[in-house]
């Protein structure tokens, strides 16, 4: 009778609702990872892709390009730790193609361990995160341009790749020259066309249209140089031969071979 009373079965459901409420539990198993494996990331100089977090957040205040002191609000971790904005601004990072973009209005928290990124504040400013076909690889795509790349790393956690830009922080009116950049869209265009874009200020944000050394310019645009006309002169049989190998096929002929070779005899002229 006590068991199926249904007045403590309500007690019961009770406080299972108001410790539910109270925490938010990790379900263990048997692996063999550790607390400290989930969410482990150098921070030295790493950033994390997260779509949980409202705000691109870093502790270094050294790595801002531009700064502003004071934000006069206040973050809450998943632990409700309250955690102080002290400053705004912007941070330049590089990417995997050695490209130099800027994180525009990243929160200076000095209590944060970790640096963030946050996949909301990207996908308002028109970035779509899409993961390639093996999953380890997320592209942050913005049209046909890839913005950057994060692999998955220990703890699945996505890891950008690159590194930040360190330098020394600067006016808040500062801004970046984006001429590699435009140089890449517009699929990497000479000085002289670019000089003539930028003459019609066409390019926002390029002050020069200097180019550094570019390899994809110069392994793109070489030339293969043509081979002469050989003249051989034979006189007899086995003076000069000529030979052509095809292969390897799909499937083995009988004797178990994958390519074919014929010999062609210059004087004679015969396979």
């Amino acid at each position: 009778m006590k068991r199926g009373c249904p007045k403590l079965k309500k007690q019961a459901d009770e406080k299972c609702d108001d410790s539910s409420k109270s925490a938010n539990v990790v379900q263990n198993d048997d692996s063999d990872c550790s607390d400290g494996d989930i969410f482990f990331v150098s921070t030295v100089d790493a950033w994390i892709l997260d779509s949980g977090c409202s705000y691109h957040i870093t502790p270094n205040r050294e790595w801002f390009s531009s700064y502003r002191s004071g934000n006069s609000s206040s973050v809450y971790l998943d632990d409700d730790r309250c955690c102080n904005i002290v400053g705004v601004r912007d941070v330049r990072i590089k990417i995997y193609d050695g490209t130099a973009r800027t994180l525009y209005d990243v929160r200076h928290i000095p209590d944060l361990k970790r640096n963030l990124i946050s996949l909301g504040t990207l996908y308002k400013n028109g970035f779509i995160p899409k993961a390639d076909e093996d999953r380890e690889t997320i592209r942050i795509v913005k049209g046909a341009l890839t913005g950057m790349k994060g692999k998955i790393t220990t703890g699945n956690i996505y890891k950008l790749l690159g590194n930040t830009v360190v330098g020394g922080v600067h006016s808040i009116d500062s801004c970046d020259d984006n001429t590699k950049l435009w140089h890449t869209r517009l699929g990497h265009l000479s000085e002289r066309g670019m000089t003539k874009l930028h003459k019609r200020n066409l390019l926002h944000g390029v002050k020069s249209c200097k180019l550094n050394f570019c390899k994809f310019c110069v392994v793109g645009k070489q030339t293969k140089v043509s081979f002469t006309t050989a003249k051989h002169k034979t006189e007899e049989i086995l003076d000069y031969m000529h030979y052509d190998m095809w292969g390897p096929t799909k499937e083995q002929s009988l004797g178990g071979s994958l390519y074919y070779v014929t010999f062609t005899d210059n004087f004679s002229r015969k396979v």
